[in-house]
């Protein structure tokens, strides 16, 4: 089972829309979507919490097995239904969820341009070298946003958190749709992938294998 939804905070920029979905949340979203001080930032927020009501509504897991606890190294999960499992992010005005019947990370990045030096302050060795092996600025920029939401997204399927340096592994996307993953964190083999979606993002998608 694998599910993936996504959402755009500027649908609830209709009052009724975001009362309407503001009313479907969780409890700790709420309070979560009320901190917030922007207008935008509201929406995002709300935004990544109406696509996990909508999810676990689609799962079956409703009332008290519905609330969320964290983990040791602070990954979300429901410990009244270990089996279902699912994973959060937004950026820009975008948000992803996804839900899977085993371990899942995903990752949503808007692609506005970013100045590649962070690349050389967290990512290894090998993904610094693919990334300005690129014969382009534009190349190296969409090379760079490509590994960066597939690391985040087995940082978070993973589940071990800041626990985990972000240069300790290496993720290369290959020009034919291959992905190659060296790790020693963790015995497993993992499935990555690329999710497609519109406008100016890069979508991931971790699974740990059964």
């Amino acid at each position: 089972m694998l599910r993936i939804t996504f959402a755009d905070a500027d649908d609830f920029r209709d009052p009724a829309r975001f009362s309407d979905a503001y009313a479907r949340i969780s409890a700790a979203r709420r309070e979560r979507v009320d901190r917030l001080c922007t207008p935008a930032g509201k929406r995002l927020s709300l935004a990544a919490g109406f696509l996990l009501a909508e999810g676990l509504d689609a799962a079956g897991v409703r009332g008290p097995d519905a609330e969320i606890a964290l983990g040791a190294y602070g990954k979300p999960c429901l410990p009244r239904r270990p089996e279902v499992h699912f994973s959060l992010s937004h950026s820009g005005t975008r948000a992803m969820c996804v839900f899977a019947d085993r371990p899942v990370g995903c990752d949503i990045q808007h692609t506005a341009p970013r100045n590649l030096r962070i690349a050389r302050r967290f990512f290894s060795e090998a993904e610094c070298a693919r990334i300005f092996s690129a014969e382009t600025e534009a190349a190296r920029q969409a090379m760079f946003f490509r590994i960066w939401a597939l690391k985040e997204s087995f940082v978070k399927c993973i589940g071990l958190g800041f626990e985990l340096p972000l240069d300790s592994f290496s993720i290369l996307p290959g020009e034919d749709g291959a992905i190659t993953l060296t790790q020693s964190a963790d015995p497993d083999n993992f499935v990555l992938s690329e999710i497609e979606t519109e406008g100016p993002y890069r979508c991931a998608c971790c699974l740990r294998e059964s």
